[in-house]
């Protein structure tokens, strides 16, 4: 049986709110189909962010308008399109004025306390002024993106799947890029990096996800959300 999923950024937003809060929250966040999601968008990250082209850039840039055409038909909608190829687009442009490159790393999901499944990190590393960078790319808008407190929470995740991943990840800088608004009142790209110094253990991560999950589930009056199997 398909079971809820809490969506890995309201997990991050809600995970170390007060219990009250908490409860508040989540009970907002039963499930309903939204008009929208950004899965087109990042279905296309690796051009995006010129992940594809290599860290020597062997490969040619993707064009913009390839990328505006494979959003297209990735998006069931027109609201759905438009709002993804408006992120995409404001990225493609950073990208491109920051001279970025990549390559392709498979990065697996990190199973956390038996009943989630992490996702924050896309699946390269990417260049960035002179150092490479897990990047994970927060699309939201408003009171619905990251903020101080779930970026520290993303920011501990990361680090736990860079330690843990198998792979060469110690070393490069986890990152979560958002859009805001500048002062002029244009969209522009922050990139946010973490505070080593104020990380949260993987044991009290672990025990804030379980009880967020055990909370959301009476609400929903299901089981857990994954089994073991799902971990493997």
């Amino acid at each position: 049986m398909k079971t809820a999923r809490i969506p890995d950024i309201d997990l991050a937003r809600y995970a170390l709110l007060p219990s009250n809060e908490k409860r508040r929250a989540l009970e907002k966040l039963k499930p309903f189909k939204p008009r929208y999601d950004y899965r087109p968008l990042r279905a296309t990250v690796a051009a995006i962010l010129n992940i594809d082209g290599g860290p020597l850039e062997i490969l040619p840039r993707v064009p913009w308008g390839a990328i505006e055409i494979a959003i297209s038909g990735k998006s069931r909608n027109e609201e759905e399109r438009a709002a993804n190829v408006s992120v995409a687009k404001i990225l493609y442009d950073f990208a491109d004025a920051a001279k970025l490159t990549g390559h392709r790393q498979e990065i697996p999901r990190l199973g956390i306390g038996g009943v989630h499944l992490a996702n924050y990190w896309e699946q390269g590393l990417v260049s960035f002024n002179g150092q490479n960078i897990l990047p994970f790319i927060d699309p939201r808008k408003g009171a619905a993106r990251l903020s101080g407190d779930s970026r520290l929470f993303v920011f501990s995740v990361m680090q736990q799947r860079q330690l843990t991943a198998g792979v060469d990840l110690a070393s490069a800088q986890s990152c979560i890029i958002q859009i805001d608004r500048g002062k002029d009142g244009q969209k522009v790209v922050e990139v946010h990096a973490p505070k080593v110094e104020k990380l949260i253990g993987f044991k009290e991560i672990t025990a804030q996800v379980k009880r967020e999950n055990a909370c959301f589930s009476k609400f929903l009056k299901v089981p857990n959300f994954f089994t073991s199997k799902d971990f493997f």
